[in-house]
């Protein structure tokens, strides 16, 4: 499985008590394969992923783990929630 955090620039958002609320997406090395994944599913710098299905992604090994396995689609679909200029959006695509 690719490593989605790979060639991206990225740090833990929200950081309590040791855990996270989030990972913030600070960019894209040029041209990658991460910067195209996020592009085609709406996903842009400066965002911060939240959850994803429900899942609270508290780092890249979780990002890595749900995208990279391919869990994040075993349903055919998935809902991303993700913060954005300070509101929070559920972005939702369908697998076939």
């Amino acid at each position: 499985a690719r490593e989605m955090m790979k060639d991206g620039r990225w740090s833990r958002y929200g950081v309590e008590d040791g855990k996270a609320k989030g990972v913030r997406i600070d960019g894209f090395t040029e041209g990658s394969y991460a910067e195209e994944y996020a592009k085609t599913r709406g996903i842009q710098a400066g965002d911060i992923i939240m959850t994803v299905n429900g899942r609270l992604i508290d780092g890249a090994a979780t990002v890595n783990e749900l995208f990279g396995s391919g869990d994040a689609w075993a349903a055919g679909k998935a809902q991303v929630e993700v913060e954005r200029s300070g509101k929070v959006q559920v972005l939702s695509y369908s697998v076939k």
